[in-house]
């Protein structure tokens, strides 16, 4: 069963990493708090939220860490 999230993010919605807030895939940033929403600065692959991401997982580019974003569990 899909949760929320993932529904939200298949109807154009995603979740704002700092807030929580709901906002629209592709947005740069957040209208509510600012936060930059877009992925790796280099190539603009979405981060994965994982513990410990350092690198983006296309292109191998440096990323700030994200100390209060929520993370995704990883399935496996």
């Amino acid at each position: 069963m899909a949760s929320k999230r993932d529904a939200a993010r298949e109807g154009g919605w995603t979740s704002c990493p700092k807030c929580g807030r709901t906002t629209r895939a592709g947005w740069k940033h957040c209208i509510y708090c600012g936060a930059q929403l877009g992925g790796c600065p280099a190539c603009g692959a979405p981060r994965q939220h994982v513990p410990g991401e350092a690198f983006c997982h296309a292109c191998g580019t440096p990323l700030e860490p994200q100390t209060d974003a929520p993370t995704v569990p990883l399935e496996g």
